[in-house]
């Protein structure tokens, strides 16, 4: 790679060109780059059509992969650090001074019995164990699609005659 310190993009694109002995030049300007969070803001835009196909069982081999690969990314670049458990132990002396803090706050300043009627508090652990088994449910969905009854993938064919 070349790089020529001259005024002038124009200039340094003819430079760089000439330059070249290949049948193939990129020219990339160091402004070209995108901006953060711009694969993040692309998938939050397809990921609920991709749900709502999956539902609706249209697709489901072919929309089960870009799902597979959000997976795949949750896992390794926000959940691996956290280890497997999703849900922090509470036997853990240090969670259990958290969590004993927490529902004390939340007696005091909230309403405790409301929000602990269906279930009991807990300190997620932020792992991969929730991430995995959505993985392996898409892995099983990829192989076996959308199946026979409840899935638009097994209607539609039916409904469209060979037009042989």
């Amino acid at each position: 790679m070349h790089r020529i310190r001259r005024e002038g993009k124009l200039i340094e694109a003819n430079e760089t060109l000439r330059l070249q002995a290949g049948d193939v030049v990129a020219v990339i300007e160091e402004h070209c780059r995108p901006p953060p969070g711009w694969l993040a803001a692309i998938r939050a835009a397809f990921e609920p059509g991709d749900v709502a196909l999956l539902v609706l069982g249209l697709g489901t081999r072919i929309i089960t992969v870009p799902l597979m690969i959000t997976m795949l990314v949750a896992i390794f670049a926000v959940h691996w650090d956290y280890g497997w458990a999703a849900i922090a132990d509470s036997g853990s002396s240090e969670i259990a001074v958290r969590l004993g803090t927490a529902k004390d706050i939340l007696m005091e300043h909230g309403n405790y019995a409301w929000l602990s009627e269906k279930g009991s508090l807990v300190i997620l652990n932020n792992g991969i164990e929730f991430a995995v088994t959505y993985l392996i449910m898409l892995l099983s969905l990829l192989f076996t699609g959308g199946g026979r009854y409840v899935s638009l993938d097994y209607y539609l064919p039916r409904l469209i005659p060979d037009r042989d």
